[in-house]
């Protein structure tokens, strides 16, 4: 093989390659779009999550209601520990929904590439923010509220799951704990 087969092949590489990176970056534009669409989609299937989430929680809330009144315990310290028992349950299930959703626009973060971010550096347009936990707030925040506008004793704390980590739970482990 002499200098000028080794060139030929050298340069042919060299082509290839090109042409294999140019075809590749043709789809990078659609590959984003397709991105930011199912981020998209992710963020706003968890605030229908949420909103739906909220319905329920007062549709129970409202079913503890009539029931006690039914029932005649009616007392403001029963209605108030029977609610404040529902709405763990809310938070509960909203940080694994939500660790779920995360967890999901962060494996479509991860399939873009080097190129992807050159593109979108190139554009202006950064990869989408994923906004519906923050816009949740006010909804969490009512799910976290002791319902202690009934009772004139202290309010009944609510249990929030979505504070909840190991090392509180480690820290708090006594003897007798289960």
């Amino acid at each position: 093989m002499g200098l000028a087969d080794l060139l030929t092949a050298i340069l042919g590489g060299s082509v290839a390659t090109a042409l294999a990176v140019a075809g590749r970056s043709l789809a990078i534009p659609s590959e984003v779009r397709a991105n930011d669409a199912e981020v998209a989609e992710r963020d706003d299937a968890l605030a229908t999550w949420v909103a739906d989430r909220y319905h329920a929680l007062g549709m129970e809330l409202r079913g503890i209601r009539n029931t006690l009144a039914a029932q005649g315990q009616h007392t403001a310290r029963t209605l108030d520990t029977q609610l404040a028992s529902a709405k763990p349950g809310a938070l509960h299930e909203y940080r694994d929904e939500a660790r779920r959703a995360a967890r999901d626009v962060a494996l479509i973060r991860a399939r873009e590439g080097s190129l992807h971010r050159l593109w979108r550096w190139g554009r202006r347009q950064p990869f989408p923010a994923f906004v519906t936990p923050d816009s949740a707030q006010p909804v969490l925040n009512t799910w976290r509220r002791a319902p202690g506008e009934v009772s004139s004793d202290r309010p009944t704390p609510v249990e929030d799951a979505t504070a909840r980590t190991l090392e509180g739970v480690i820290g708090g482990l006594t003897a007798t704990s289960p």
